[in-house]
C-alpha cells in the first residue's frame, strides 16, 4: 500500500481484493474439481500443494523485498 498515493489506497486495496477473489477464490473450486476428475485425487492435490507453495514464496520474496 506504501507505493500507492494516499488518495488511491482504498481504491487500490478494493481492486486487490476484488482481483483475488475473481482469479483465486471463484475458479478454484471448479478447477479443482476438474483435475479430481481427469487424473485423481493424488495428483490433484500434489498440484495444490505445488500451487500453494509458489503462491508462498512469491509472497514472502514480495514481503522481504518491501521492507
Amino acid at each position: 500500500m506504501t507505493c500507492v498515493d494516499v488518495p488511491l489506497r482504498s481504491q487500490a486495496n478494493a481492486m486487490s481484493v476484488l482481483f483475488t477473489h475473481l482469479l483465486g477464490d471463484f475458479p478454484s473450486p471448479f478447477l479443482i474439481g476438474v483435475m479430481n476428475d481427469t487424473v485423481g485425487e493424488a495428483v490433484a492435490m500434489l498440484v495444490l500443494v505445488g500451487w500453494l507453495t509458489w503462491g508462498w514464496l512469491f509472497w514472502y520474496l514480495a514481503w522481504h523485498f518491501a521492507v
